[in-house]
C-alpha cells in the first residue's frame, strides 16, 4: 500500500470515527504506531475522544505512553475534557503525571475546571502539588475561579498558601473562605505582599484580618463567663 494513501486513509478513518476502515487497515498490515503527521493514531482518537477507536488501538498494542510533539495520548485528552478516553487510559497504566513542558494532566483539568477529570486522575496517584515552573493545579483552579475544582484540590491536601494570594487578588470570596479553612497561611509573602496587601475585596480583607488578629477575650469577658457559671 502506497504510504501517503496509506497515512491519509488511516487518519481520516479517525476522524471519521469509522472503526470498520481501521480494523481494516490494521489487518493489513499497516503500522498501529506510525507518525501522522506529528501524532500517532492513538493521540488523534484521544483528541477526537473516539473511546470505542482508542480501545481498538490500544488492545492491538498502540504504544499508551508515546510522546510526540511534547503530548502523550492521556495529556491531549485532559487537554479537550475527553473523560471516557482518559479514565480508560489510565485504568490501561497511563502514566498520570507525564508532562509536556512541566504541564501535567491534572494541570490541565484544573485550569479548565474539569471536575470530574480532576477525581478521577487523583484517584490514579496525581501529583496535586506538582508545579508547571511556578503554578499548581490549585493555582489554575483558584486564578480562574473553578471554585468546585479548587474545593476539591483542597480537601485531597494540595498546598493552599500562594493560592491564597491568587484568590485574595482576583476577589474570588468562596475560595479565600475554603483556603482559609484548610488553614493556608495568611502570612505567606510574595515579593513582600501577603494576601491582605493583593486584595481590593472588602468581604476578603476582613476575613484575612480576622485570621491575622484574631479577638482575645478580656478580662471582664472572662469574668462575666465566670459569674454565669457560677450561678
Amino acid at each position: 500500500m502506497d504510504y501517503l494513501l496509506e497515512l491519509y486513509t488511516l487518519q481520516e478513518a479517525i476522524e471519521k470515527n469509522d472503526i470498520s476502515s481501521i480494523k481494516m487497515l490494521v489487518s493489513q498490515g499497516v503500522d498501529i504506531n506510525q507518525d501522522l503527521g506529528g501524532w500517532t493514531p492513538l493521540h488523534y482518537a484521544s483528541d477526537q475522544g473516539s473511546l470505542e477507536i482508542v480501545q481498538y488501538l490500544v488492545e492491538n498494542q498502540a504504544d499508551i505512553e508515546k510522546q510526540t510533539l511534547g503530548s502523550t495520548p492521556l495529556l491531549i485528552a485532559s487537554q479537550n475534557g475527553q473523560l471516557d478516553v482518559l479514565r480508560y487510559l489510565l485504568e490501561n497504566k497511563a502514566d498520570p503525571n507525564c508532562c509536556d513542558k512541566k504541564v501535567t494532566p491534572l494541570i490541565f483539568a484544573s485550569r479548565y475546571g474539569n471536575l470530574a477529570m480532576v477525581q478521577e486522575l487523583i484517584k490514579y496517584d496525581a501529583e496535586i502539588n506538582h508545579t508547571d515552573h511556578s503554578n499548581s493545579a490549585l493555582h489554575f483552579a483558584s486564578n480562574f475561579v473553578h471554585f468546585e475544582v479548587a474545593k476539591e484540590l483542597i480537601a485531597q491536601g494540595a498546598n493552599g498558601e500562594t493560592a491564597l494570594m491568587f484568590s485574595a487578588q482576583i476577589g474570588s470570596v468562596e475560595i479565600v473562605k475554603e483556603l482559609l479553612n484548610a488553614k493556608a497561611s495568611v502570612f505567606k509573602r510574595d515579593f513582600g505582599k501577603t494576601a491582605l496587601d493583593l486584595t481590593e475585596n472588602e468581604e476578603i480583607k476582613t476575613l484575612l484580618k480576622e485570621k491575622m488578629f484574631p479577638k482575645k477575650k478580656g478580662f471582664f469577658h472572662k469574668c462575666f463567663c465566670a459569674r454565669t457559671e457560677d450561678n
